[in-house]
């Protein structure tokens, strides 16, 4: 009954750690333009494939949970366009394929067997079932960002609106699960600064996303990226950076297959983490640019833990 729980907030935590992560890589090719001039902007599409393994549920009221080992692959698409000089704007999409590490049946799999829509009570056969070990790809939610470069010398100032709602009706319930299916909004602002006798950048980003109600419940969270980047080489920059978020929520709950709670419950329990991570540019030509990174969960509050997730970025200037 316990193990339940452990499907349960794993789908959260994927969707707020996988936006996050999809924000730092938008930052790690922001901050390779730093290599020429992080001033100028340019038109730029990305596309970004990533790996990440996710197992054991990190809970402040029932402890550490053993869990099935929850698979997910990805693959982003993101263009950046600079309107005027100081105006750009931003959008993408990511298609996130995920599996669950069993069957969904009992008594073998009783956490991905109560995510299954049909044992409802009622039932909702209009939900597709996400936890029967098989992949479950879908688009997830769309993203629009406007950022304003407020200032430029000495000090890098940029805030930021973004909105982000889903780009199919895709489910929410279990494990698998691609997202919440809820619409946010995120206001912030980024603050970096490259000293002029260094090859060091640092950049931070601060955002406080409003996320629409499910059953009344606040889920509205701050998120903070943080990179600090040495330029190697004209060609090669290497990064460290950290990303997190803070939420508000409810505790994981027990499984009831008459709750509405339970029905929609990977929609309202906190997801909080602090990621960190290491990355490298290669500046393949004036043009291109790819981009490795591998992140490692550092702390956990009522989310899976992520074992790790790898990344690849291809970016192309227009």
């Amino acid at each position: 009954m316990v193990e339940a729980l452990v499907a349960s907030a794993r789908t959260r935590l994927l969707l707020s750690w996988f936006l996050a992560v999809l924000a730092l890589a938008s930052t790690c090719v922001r901050a390779q333009d730093v290599t020429r001039d992080p001033t100028v902007r340019r038109g730029e599409m990305d596309i970004t494939y990533q790996y990440s393994e996710e197992q054991n549920l990190h809970t402040d009221n029932l402890g550490t949970i053993p869990t099935n080992l929850l698979t997910t692959q990805s693959i982003d698409f993101n263009f950046r366009y600079a309107l005027k000089e100081r105006w750009t704007i931003e959008g993408g999409v990511p298609l996130i394929s995920r599996k669950w590490g069993g069957d969904g049946k009992l008594p073998e799999d009783p956490a991905g067997a109560n995510h299954n829509p049909n044992r409802l009570i009622p039932p909702h056969p209009e939900d597709h079932f996400t936890d029967n070990g098989q992949w479950q790809t879908y688009f997830q939610d769309w993203r629009l960002i406007g950022r304003y470069l407020l200032l430029r010398d000495p000090v890098i100032v940029e805030p930021y609106l973004m909105l982000g709602y889903p780009a199919t009706d895709y489910p929410f319930l279990g494990s698998a699960a691609p997202g919440d299916h809820v619409r946010r909004q995120e206001i912030g602002s980024t603050v970096a600064y490259r000293p002029p006798f260094l090859n060091w950048y640092f950049s931070v980003e601060i955002g406080y996303q409003y996320v629409e109600k499910t059953l009344d419940v606040n889920k509205n969270a701050t998120r903070v990226d943080a990179e600090i980047v040495y330029f190697a080489s004209p060609k090669v920059a290497l990064k460290l950076f950290a990303s997190s978020k803070n939420g508000h929520g409810i505790d994981p709950p027990a499984p009831n297959l008459t709750s509405d709670i339970w029905y929609h419950h990977d929609q309202l329990v906190r997801h909080n983490y602090i990621n960190a991570g290491l990355g490298a540019d290669w500046r393949l030509s004036n043009r291109n640019t790819v981009n490795f990174s591998w992140i490692q969960m550092v702390k956990a509050k009522d989310i899976f833990h992520l074992n790790g997730a790898l990344s690849f970025s291809l970016s192309r200037g227009f």
